[in-house]
C-alpha cells in the first residue's frame, strides 16, 4: 500500500465529485487502470483514474455517491483535504 494525501476535492453534479490525491511515494500508472482506497476501518473499494499521468504524479478519481452505499460517503463527505489515505 501507498499513503497519499487528499489536495482536493470538487463537486462535479449533485451525485460526483472529483478526488484529487497525491501519492508520498513515486507512483505511475497508464490510463485506464485504475486503484484501491482503504478506508480507516479496512474497507476498500476500487476506482479508475480519472486522468491522464502527469509530471506532478497527481491522480484524480470521479467518485459517484450511492445514498446507503457502505464505501461512497466516506471519501465524499468523512474526509478533507490533507488527510492520509491508503492506496
Amino acid at each position: 500500500m501507498i499513503e497519499a494525501i487528499l489536495k482536493s476535492r470538487k463537486w462535479l453534479s449533485p451525485n460526483v465529485q472529483a478526488v484529487t490525491l497525491q501519492p508520498k511515494a513515486e507512483f505511475s500508472f497508464r490510463p485506464g487502470q485504475y486503484i484501491g482506497i482503504q478506508t480507516q476501518g479496512g474497507v476498500t473499494r476500487c476506482y479508475s483514474i480519472a486522468n491522464s499521468p502527469a509530471a506532478d504524479n497527481h491522480i484524480e478519481l470521479h467518485i459517484r455517491r450511492w445514498p446507503g452505499g457502505a464505501f461512497s460517503d466516506f471519501p465524499l463527505r468523512k474526509i478533507s483535504v490533507g488527510d492520509k489515505l491508503h492506496i
